[in-house]
């Protein structure tokens, strides 16, 4: 089995996140961003793919989607996605499987992982030992995860409360419908 993880990342915890999922596959993975790459890689010789992403405004990041739409060789045996977040993973998952599926693409499973928060008006990251907390559980959720992508589980998509989803739904819908483009 070989793979292929496509990361995006602002402060560094997708690349992380990715990194550590790479770590702990049974065989080896390349990594590529998805930003800056002149030329898609091919995988088609690819058994499972990776997309590793921060949630943005409690939803999909628009070079992401960007990526997704404009990728047509992402079609692999297996597709996931690790939507890592602040603490509230919305229906982020749940857009990106959307959108793959309006794209010919099947999303095998999606997974969200807490991570520290970057967004400063909300209190930022927290203390060291929360901050400690939060990686000590990422790392053991990532090996949880990668035993699902050796086995090639099929899951459903990680998704926050109903609350959650109606309402941080609706703001990523208006936050990104002014956004001219």
């Amino acid at each position: 089995m070989s793979g292929t993880i496509f990361y995006y990342t602002g402060t560094g915890n997708s690349l992380w996140a990715a990194r550590k999922i790479a770590e702990n596959l049974t065989n080896p993975v390349s990594i590529f961003s998805m930003i800056g790459v002149v030329e898609k890689p091919d995988i088609r010789g690819s058994d499972i793919t990776g997309l590793v992403f921060p949630v943005y405004i409690w939803g999909v990041p628009a070079p992401v989607l960007n990526f997704v739409k404009s990728s047509p060789n992402l079609k692999s045996d297996y597709i996931f996605a690790v939507a890592v977040n602040g603490g509230q993973v919305s229906n982020t998952l749940v857009q990106l499987k959307t959108v793959m599926a309006m794209n010919g693409l099947t999303l095998s499973s999606g997974f969200e992982i807490k991570m520290p928060s970057n967004y400063i008006p909300w209190g930022g990251p927290g203390t060291k030992e929360h901050c400690q907390k939060l990686y000590e559980s990422a790392d053991k959720k990532i090996k949880n995860i990668a035993s699902a992508i050796n086995n090639k589980e099929m899951r459903d998509v990680e998704k926050g409360s109903l609350w959650q989803r109606i309402i941080f739904s609706a703001i990523y819908k208006m936050t990104f419908s002014m956004v001219p483009g």
